[in-house]
């Protein structure tokens, strides 16, 4: 994944993002972070421009954002850019679910480990 910062060309982030999706490479702006009600410190600290998904597509989305009839060699239909999008999305799902379960298990391995420290210390004593 690399980025293009948003001072590399004219345009807004969206119709960019726009026209390099339409060129076939698979991208998402920072647009839609910069956005976000009561964060405006956070907004302003953020670099705008454009995530290009695939580093093979780098130089193709460079090419594209300099000539806008430059063609791409490494062009992806609409339904390989959303397959792509579909599979990321339930990667990032599985990996949040198990950092969510091994937290849960941590922590419930603590409380019996407290549990059973108090129960022996109130027999010994």
């Amino acid at each position: 994944m690399k980025f293009i910062d948003s001072r590399n060309f004219n345009s807004s982030l969206s119709d960019m993002a726009q026209r390099l999706t339409n060129k076939g490479i698979l991208v998402s702006t920072t647009d839609d972070y910069a956005n976000i009600p009561g964060k405006t410190y956070v907004a302003q600290k953020i670099k705008m421009g454009i995530w290009i998904h695939l580093n093979h597509q780098y130089d193709d989305a460079i090419a594209v954002i300099a000539n806008p009839k430059h063609e791409p060699t490494s062009r992806l239909t609409f339904e390989q850019m959303e397959k792509i999008r579909t599979e990321a999305k339930h990667q990032f799902g599985k990996i949040v679910e198990s950092a969510f379960t091994k937290c849960i298990t941590y922590f419930l391995a603590l409380g019996l480990l407290f549990l059973l420290g108090y129960i022996l210390i109130n027999i010994l004593l």
